[in-house]
């Protein structure tokens, strides 16, 4: 935790989902299926295209002026008590006006969702033999033998989630470190280069929860500090982590207890799945 630390938030009247935030399909689509879209493209009349308006871009929504003001409020009690009603308050009105709704939230983490995506995709290919190319270095199975936890999981976060400069990937970075991290510490003789399903799993699941906190903590995260002072609130931080780390965790359960499993064909929507019923679940403290 702590990238909140000088982040006052975003404000209202600004798109609730930022431009550069990509909300589609992380796949690209098979060659194929490429070359039957160029060729259709090449047979339609460009006036055609010019006057459909289905093909202008909808306004964005615009996010209402003072949307975190009851979060900040509920959060900025819980810094201060310890409250867990009011932890659970705030993160219901986070997710409710501050980000829109569920489905929002999941947009608003449309990057959360295609990291994954490559985490699955990395490991996956890894695990199967296949060479990754990096900084036009080879990287395969032979080329990370010997190496530690922690030069392994240095090499996949440049793969995976490279810096741009954005809060976003700097957020998803520290989640990717930290959740390569407890893979490691919850495997014993763990095998980076020939992850088990359950492993991928774990190491994903993980990885989801810490960049929830990480998107509540650079919205709102600041007032937890405020008041109660730097020890204290980061304590309070750790209590948020470990509750939201609970709520992710349960709704992993209830998709392998209906046989769907992360895998590298679905990464992305299974991770979008979790994170929008993971906020409805939080919007479910205000009933």
């Amino acid at each position: 935790m702590g990238t909140s630390k000088g982040s006052s938030g975003p404000v209202g009247g600004v798109p609730l989902i930022p431009s550069w935030v990509d909300t589609g399909d992380d796949d690209a689509g098979s060659t194929e299926e490429i070359e039957k879209d160029h060729d259709n493209q090449e047979d339609s009349d460009p006036s055609e295209n010019q006057n459909n308006p289905k093909l202008e871009a909808p306004p964005p929504v615009l996010a209402p002026v003072a949307r975190f003001r009851s979060a900040r409020s509920n959060l900025k009690s819980f810094g201060e008590t310890g409250d867990k009603e009011s932890l659970k308050r705030g993160l219901a009105h986070y997710s409710r006006r501050g980000l829109g709704g569920s489905v929002n939230a999941g947009a608003r983490m449309g990057k959360t969702s295609q990291t994954a995506q490559r985490l699955v995709d990395t490991f996956s290919r890894l695990r199967d033999g296949e060479e990754l190319r990096n900084d036009d270095r080879e990287i395969n199975r032979e080329a990370l033998r010997g190496k530690s936890a922690r030069e392994i999981g240095d090499i996949v976060i440049e793969i995976v989630r490279p810096s741009d400069g954005t809060q976003d990937a700097e957020a998803n970075r520290e989640s990717l470190n930290s959740a390569l991290s407890e893979v490691a510490q919850e495997f014993e003789d763990l095998d980076f280069a020939s992850l088990t399903d359950d492993q991928m799993e774990f190491l994903v699941e993980r990885y989801v929860g810490h960049d929830i906190c990480h998107r509540i903590e650079l919205d709102v995260g600041q007032v937890i500090i405020e008041k109660s002072g730097i020890a204290e609130g980061y304590r309070r931080l750790e209590e948020m982590l470990e509750f939201v780390h609970g709520k992710v965790h349960a709704e992993f359960d209830k998709m392998r207890a209906t046989d769907k499993r992360i895998s590298s064909s679905n990464a992305s929507a299974f991770t979008n799945s979790i994170i929008v019923s993971t906020f409805n679940v939080f919007e479910e403290y205000l009933h």
